[in-house]
């Protein structure tokens, strides 16, 4: 989400290196790429095959503030509820989105920040999440946390895990298979992973490579994380496309192989942002300025736009029924809106 505005002020450049209409309401592009292993290098993208409209009513506003929050990133408990993460200030929410009318209630403000970036569930109802102070996209030395919030007692419990004064921007997490005190934290700025123990406070990088940098004209390059079977899948704002890269548990989960692009965005988006995978490994990313992609493990991909998603920030399917577990739920920034969404997308519409 910390791309938002910088990508809003490049939408007119891009505009003219890739004209495309404007088109208003859901629509559905299909663009062919292939995986290019270990490319770092640009590619000309294809142009996209014409629009064919689908179901507007996948799409349901769950939730929208209307005081210019700023939606950056969401987790899912077992039992349905979201927990939500501002970048315009440091508040974490909680949200039950199959309420009859849904209220985001705050959970906690963090001290010493201006922002919230990464959060996920590391251990069960045991939420990780990182804080920090921004100015613009220039993160303040010294100021970036990782917490823990613990919704196993009658009342949330947060505890700084430790302080990481040499990272740049952390933004996306994830946990790692086979080692439940872990997480990986993705650094924007310093084109970084960081490795977390949670338990101890114990980080470092584990890994830095080109596909991992922001560049000259964008200053966010490694965006979005997760992870299946040990293959961390990740984001590149700057560099504009979806990527893979295995992770060697039994080396201080270093990179086992050369990361590789799986897919790179299709002219008619502007940034991708998180991501979640669903049953079948296909990745779901949230992309500026208004739409949902979802790329098959092949690298194929779809592109779902829709006028009211107002900069969509991270995804995340459901729990607690097999309905809830194919809802994609989608926060946004909310920009020329009140303030950020939730957005439920029933994906067997699409």
């Amino acid at each position: 989400m910390l791309s938002c505005l910088f990508l809003l002020l490049l939408a007119p450049l891009r505009a003219l290196a890739f004209p495309a209409s404007r088109w208003v309401g859901q629509f559905v592009w299909e663009i062919d790429q292939k995986p290019f292993a270990g490319d770092s290098t640009p590619l000309a993208l294809a142009p996209p095959t014409p629009p064919a409209s689908a179901p507007t009513s996948a799409f349901s506003v769950v939730y929208q503030f209307q005081d210019g929050t700023q939606l950056e990133n969401l987790a899912s408990r077992s039992n349905g509820y979201l927990v939500l993460s501002s970048v315009s200030s440091p508040k974490v929410y909680g949200l039950e989105p199959r309420a009859f009318k849904p209220r985001a209630k705050l959970l906690y403000t963090f001290p010493e920040a201006t922002s919230l970036t990464g959060i996920i569930e590391a251990a069960p109802d045991l939420f990780v999440v990182t804080s920090g102070k921004y100015l613009g996209f220039e993160g303040e030395p010294g100021s970036f946390c990782a917490w823990s919030i613990d919704f196993n007692t009658p009342s949330p419990t947060v505890k700084m895990i430790t302080r990481l004064p040499d990272a740049g921007a952390l933004n996306g997490m994830t946990t790692v298979e086979g080692l439940p005190d872990t997480v990986l934290i993705a650094d924007s700025r310093n084109g970084a992973i960081w490795r977390l123990n949670i338990s101890t406070g114990d980080h470092h990088i584990v890994m830095q490579h080109v596909l991992f940098n922001s560049t000259a004209l964008f200053p966010l390059g490694i965006n979005g994380l997760t992870s299946l079977d040990n293959m961390l899948y990740f984001t590149n704002s700057a560099q504009a496309f979806y990527g893979r890269v295995p992770v060697d548990i039994d080396d201080d989960c270093s990179a086992a192989a050369e990361p590789e692009i799986i897919a790179r965005a299709g002219p008619e988006v502007f940034g991708l942002d998180d991501i979640a995978l669903d049953w079948a490994g296909r990745a779901w990313v949230a992309t500026h300025h208004n739409s949902l992609t979802e790329i098959s493990v092949e690298g194929k991909q779809r592109n779902f736009t829709h006028s009211d998603l107002a900069e969509p920030t991270s995804v995340i399917f459901g729990r607690g029924s097999k309905k809830a577990e194919k809802t994609l739920y989608v926060t946004t920034a909310g920009w020329g809106t009140p303030g950020g969404q939730v957005f439920a997308v029933d994906t067997c519409l699409l």
